[in-house]
């Protein structure tokens, strides 16, 4: 920079530079440049500041506090809680969703058997999945082996049952159909010979 405006002073012959005449020469002052400028604000502001030596510290992110926070809450929701007689919040996955929306039609799966329902509009937090025991006679032995885990493949099983005894009781109605009409043909047979006879004498 010196060099440039020493250049820019002998061709514009404003003054006579004679370094070896005059020691006491000084030359143009320099002007700092924008950054230059900005990096002493900076210092200034620096050596002000309070929390200079805190920067140095990595800040933890939002999102792992964030993270840390809704694990807190789900660990808080699954402890026991008093209010509910000890009962634990079940994990709502689409098993259960499915299971609770059955339970809430079930009665219009099957309008004639009697069904208490649901009083919940939505699926609650706190509730407890039990396994009903049959008993060791005969009849729930073989159903025991019938019974599904599921509650959709359980109503499915209830489904073709009540087809095929739907099946069954027709073609029972179906014979004693046709053995009435067989008895009352011969009842009128009976009744034919009767009368021939009685003509006969």
């Amino acid at each position: 920079m010196r060099q440039e405006q020493l250049e820019q002073l002998i061709n514009l012959k404003q003054y006579q530079v004679n370094c070896n005449d005059d020691p006491n020469f000084d030359l143009l002052p320099i002007q700092p440049t924008y950054k230059e400028e900005m990096d002493k604000e900076v210092k200034k502001l620096e050596q002000q500041s309070l929390f200079v030596d805190s920067l140095d510290v990595d800040i933890p992110s939002l999102k792992k506090n964030r993270e840390e926070k809704r694990l807190r809450k789900m660990a808080k929701m699954q402890q026991l809680t008093d209010g509910w007689f000890g009962m634990k919040s079940q994990d709502q996955d689409e098993t259960m969703k499915q299971e609770f929306l059955i339970m809430k039609l079930k009665k219009y799966l099957d309008p004639k058997q009697p069904v208490k329902s649901s009083d919940f509009k939505t699926m609650p937090k706190y509730f407890q999945v039990g396994t009903y025991v049959d008993g060791m006679d005969n009849y729930n032995i073989k159903k025991k082996k019938r019974n599904q885990s599921d509650l959709i493949d359980q109503f499915l099983e209830y489904d073709k049952e009540k087809q095929t005894t739907k099946n069954s009781f027709q073609k029972i109605q179906q014979r004693q159909q046709r053995i009435s009409k067989v008895n009352s043909k011969l009842r009128k047979l009976k009744r034919m010979a009767k009368s021939i006879g009685k003509k006969n004498k």
